[in-house]
């Protein structure tokens, strides 16, 4: 996140001791993303995924003017 300049934004969830969702973009936006990474009780999302989400959420921008964030499911231990 910090290479595209974005802040990092982890909101807990509540009822949960300790999942988080995972921001990118803005949480304000018109249409959210859900996204549950799978295997993650074991690995870790890569640095790779978030420059991904990055991409399509500029994308999404660009050819359809509609604002976009992703929110990414942090499993607990």
């Amino acid at each position: 996140m910090e290479n595209h300049g974005l802040d990092v934004v982890i909101e807990d969830l509540p009822d949960s001791e300790e999942g988080k969702l995972l921001w990118i973009g803005d949480k304000a936006a018109k249409k959210v993303v859900f996204y549950i990474h799978g295997g993650g009780f074991n690995l870790s999302m890569s640095g790779a995924s978030c420059d991904f989400w990055w991409y399509v959420i500029k994308q999404v921008k660009k050819d359809t003017g509609v604002d976009i964030a992703i929110a990414i499911l942090r499993y607990g231990k």
